[in-house]
Protein backbone atom coordinates (compact mmCIF):
# COMPACT_ATOMS: atom_id res chain seq x y z
CA UNK A 1 0.00 0.00 0.00
CA UNK A 2 0.87 3.48 -0.38
CA UNK A 3 1.59 6.37 1.97
CA UNK A 4 1.03 10.20 1.42
CA UNK A 5 2.34 12.83 3.49
CA UNK A 6 1.21 15.99 4.02
CA UNK A 7 3.98 17.71 2.95
CA UNK A 8 2.42 16.85 -0.42
CA UNK A 9 4.26 12.85 -0.64
CA UNK A 10 1.35 10.11 -0.56
CA UNK A 11 1.71 6.67 0.32
CA UNK A 12 -0.31 3.44 0.21
CA UNK A 13 -0.40 5.14 3.53
CA UNK A 14 -0.23 8.35 2.54
CA UNK A 15 2.35 10.63 4.46
CA UNK A 16 4.09 12.03 1.84
CA UNK A 17 5.29 8.53 2.59
CA UNK A 18 3.91 5.89 -0.07
CA UNK A 19 3.11 5.46 -3.11
CA UNK A 20 2.89 3.39 -6.45
CA UNK A 21 4.64 6.28 -8.19
CA UNK A 22 7.52 5.68 -10.67
CA UNK A 23 9.56 9.01 -9.81
CA UNK A 24 12.76 7.94 -8.56
CA UNK A 25 13.63 8.05 -4.74
CA UNK A 26 16.22 10.94 -4.49
CA UNK A 27 13.40 13.01 -6.34
CA UNK A 28 10.87 12.33 -3.75
CA UNK A 29 13.22 13.10 -1.03
CA UNK A 30 13.64 16.60 -2.39
CA UNK A 31 9.99 16.60 -2.82
CA UNK A 32 10.05 16.09 0.71
CA UNK A 33 13.03 18.30 1.71
CA UNK A 34 11.28 21.94 2.71
CA UNK A 35 8.88 19.33 4.91
CA UNK A 36 11.63 18.30 6.89
CA UNK A 37 9.31 17.36 9.84
CA UNK A 38 8.11 14.17 8.19
CA UNK A 39 11.29 12.67 7.12
CA UNK A 40 12.17 10.65 9.58
CA UNK A 41 8.68 8.70 9.00
CA UNK A 42 9.73 8.81 5.68
CA UNK A 43 12.62 6.67 5.98
CA UNK A 44 10.67 4.63 8.65
CA UNK A 45 8.06 3.71 6.02
CA UNK A 46 10.92 2.71 3.20
CA UNK A 47 13.44 1.07 5.32
CA UNK A 48 10.00 -1.25 6.18
CA UNK A 49 8.87 -1.83 2.68
CA UNK A 50 5.89 0.60 2.35
CA UNK A 51 5.79 1.99 -1.18
CA UNK A 52 5.86 6.32 -0.75
CA UNK A 53 4.18 8.28 -3.21
CA UNK A 54 5.25 11.94 -4.56
CA UNK A 55 1.32 12.94 -4.48
CA UNK A 56 -1.95 11.91 -3.55
CA UNK A 57 -3.55 9.38 -5.81
CA UNK A 58 -6.05 6.49 -5.80
CA UNK A 59 -3.55 3.86 -5.00
CA UNK A 60 -2.81 5.94 -1.50
CA UNK A 61 -4.06 4.20 1.33
CA UNK A 62 -3.00 6.42 4.17
CA UNK A 63 -1.80 10.08 4.37
CA UNK A 64 0.30 11.38 6.97
CA UNK A 65 -0.03 14.46 7.74
CA UNK A 66 2.65 17.19 8.91
CA UNK A 67 0.72 18.29 12.23
CA UNK A 68 3.24 21.53 12.17
CA UNK A 69 2.01 22.66 8.41
CA UNK A 70 -1.56 23.11 8.99
CA UNK A 71 -1.43 25.18 5.36
CA UNK A 72 -1.55 21.85 4.01
CA UNK A 73 -4.70 20.75 5.43
CA UNK A 74 -6.61 23.02 2.37
CA UNK A 75 -4.38 21.26 0.01
CA UNK A 76 -4.77 17.42 0.59
CA UNK A 77 -8.98 18.15 1.59
CA UNK A 78 -9.17 19.72 -1.94
CA UNK A 79 -7.67 16.68 -3.68
CA UNK A 80 -9.14 14.15 -1.15
CA UNK A 81 -12.52 15.77 -2.61
CA UNK A 82 -11.40 15.91 -6.32
CA UNK A 83 -10.21 11.88 -6.24
CA UNK A 84 -13.90 11.19 -4.38
CA UNK A 85 -15.60 13.44 -7.35
CA UNK A 86 -14.11 10.49 -9.86
CA UNK A 87 -15.60 7.81 -8.62
CA UNK A 88 -14.31 4.42 -7.09
CA UNK A 89 -12.82 5.81 -4.41
CA UNK A 90 -11.57 4.17 -1.16
CA UNK A 91 -11.42 6.82 1.74
CA UNK A 92 -7.64 7.59 2.89
CA UNK A 93 -6.70 7.07 6.44
CA UNK A 94 -5.28 10.64 7.83
CA UNK A 95 -2.79 9.29 9.92
CA UNK A 96 -0.16 11.40 12.06
CA UNK A 97 3.47 10.03 12.45
CA UNK A 98 2.34 8.35 16.02
CA UNK A 99 0.91 5.47 13.91
CA UNK A 100 4.07 5.20 12.34
CA UNK A 101 5.91 4.55 15.46
CA UNK A 102 3.05 1.91 16.99
CA UNK A 103 3.53 0.23 13.45
CA UNK A 104 6.89 -0.28 13.54
CA UNK A 105 6.99 -0.74 17.46
CA UNK A 106 3.91 -3.49 16.89
CA UNK A 107 5.39 -4.81 13.98
CA UNK A 108 2.23 -4.53 11.95
CA UNK A 109 -0.18 -2.10 10.45
CA UNK A 110 -3.10 -1.49 12.88
CA UNK A 111 -6.01 0.47 13.09
CA UNK A 112 -5.17 4.25 13.83
CA UNK A 113 -6.58 4.83 17.34
CA UNK A 114 -6.46 8.27 19.43
CA UNK A 115 -4.44 11.10 18.45
CA UNK A 116 -2.51 8.57 15.83
CA UNK A 117 -5.85 9.60 13.72
CA UNK A 118 -6.90 12.53 11.90
CA UNK A 119 -10.66 12.75 12.23
CA UNK A 120 -11.64 15.88 12.23
CA UNK A 121 -10.05 17.63 9.12
CA UNK A 122 -12.41 19.99 8.45
CA UNK A 123 -12.77 21.54 12.07
CA UNK A 124 -8.72 21.67 11.45
CA UNK A 125 -9.42 23.74 8.41
CA UNK A 126 -11.90 25.89 9.95
CA UNK A 127 -9.68 26.75 12.93
CA UNK A 128 -7.62 27.82 10.47
CA UNK A 129 -10.23 30.22 9.46
CA UNK A 130 -11.46 31.19 12.60
CA UNK A 131 -15.26 32.13 13.09
CA UNK A 132 -17.62 33.65 10.66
Amino acid sequence: SSSSSSSSSSSSSSSSSSSSSSSSSSSREEALDKYSQLMPTLYKLKLRGAVVADSLHEDVTHVVMDLSNPARFRAIDQRLKDLRRRGNFYEKRLVTSKWVDGCVEQRMVKVPEGDEAITDLHVRIQNLVGPR
